[in-house]
């Protein structure tokens, strides 16, 4: 049944939600993830928005909502197509015979490991229509979180069983002036950034007449298991002293999320800031900085010290 969600300045109509499958058979297996991939805090979904600029443009406008990152998926969509819907969702289709386990749907077992069942279920997949420009929305760029949130649906309550839920989930919005925009929901236990954008690029390459992707993926992440490390007892000194230094609030499960809009230009200056910091200091600077980096230490440097000290290693990955 079509949904419409309206706002003050306009409205989007999103068709039923369909499941996008494989174009070909593929492995019918259980897969396990790695240690890190179980970490609780990240089986979370990330949604994101790219927008794209129609045909009549003389070049396509590019924005990458929630992620700031070059993107070489960047170049297919909305000018090559009659109906570009219809062509994303087979390029998903073709994508998901190499990325199959995107196919699957994610559950955690007894043993609270997440594992991946791979039997073809599908990714879920809907169209929608916006009665608006994308140029009144400055292509997303700027504007609200929940303004944003429209363009892309929230999944992980779709279609869920005994198998568990759907890792991904892409929503095609078509606008008036015949750009569109492509909502991504993915579980991050699954899928990071750099994960997330070579899978666009190999829809893109379908969308462009290849029959394989460039570079095929590989499923290893058992192999990427750590044993589990006892505690390790502390004298009182060192027990009071961290005592000392950890929240009162945690652990807890209730964590709050928030969005932060960050500019590539303050990306820029807090690289070029870092740079003269390392150069004055006379130390030998680093070739270049990732931007995961400097905004963690940036938040980290803007807070109080002791509210970072955790019990357990922290990994940051670049989304």
């Amino acid at each position: 049944m079509e949904t419409t969600h309206q706002t003050p300045s306009f409205s989007v109509i999103r068709k039923d939600v369909e499941l996008v499958k494989p174009s070909k058979p593929t492995p019918s297996e259980i897969l396990s993830l790695s240690t890190l991939d179980n970490n609780p805090p990240l089986e979370r979904y990330t949604h994101v928005v790219y927008a794209y600029r129609a045909k009549s443009n003389s070049s396509n406008h590019v924005n990458h909502n929630n992620h700031v990152h070059d993107h070489a998926a960047s170049n297919f969509v909305a000018d090559k197509l009659l109906e570009p819907a219809c062509m994303i969702k087979e390029a998903l289709s073709k994508a998901l015979v190499y990325y199959y386990p995107l196919a699957g749907k994610l559950r955690r077992d007894s043993n609270g490991d997440l594992r991946v069942t791979c039997a073809g279920a599908g990714v879920p997949f809907l169209v929608a229509e916006a009665d608006c420009q994308l140029s009144s929305l400055r292509y997303l760029d700027g504007i609200g979180i929940e303004t944003q949130l429209v363009f892309v649906s929230d999944f992980q309550s779709y279609d869920v069983d005994s198998d568990g839920y759907h890792p991904i989930g892409l929503q095609v919005t078509k606008f008036s002036c015949g750009g569109l925009t492509i909502g991504l929901c993915l579980s991050h236990s699954i899928c990071d950034g750099p994960g997330t954008a070579q899978f666009l690029k190999a829809m893109s390459e379908f969308t462009m007449g290849k029959m394989e992707p460039t570079l095929k993926p590989v499923w290893d992440r058992e192999r990427l298991t750590g044993k589990t490390i006892e505690a390790v007892p502390l004298n009182s000194t060192e027990g009071e002293a961290f005592s000392s230094a950890t929240s009162p609030y945690l652990p807890t499960s209730e964590l709050l999320h928030d969005c932060a809009y960050v500019t590539s230009e303050s990306i820029k200056r807090l690289k070029m800031k870092l740079m003269k910091e390392i150069v004055d200091s006379n130390e030998v600077p680093s070739e270049s900085f990732t931007t995961v980096e400097v905004l963690g230490g940036f938040i980290l440097n803007s807070a109080p010290q002791k509210m970072y000290i955790m019990k357990e290693t922290v990994s940051m990955r670049d989304t």
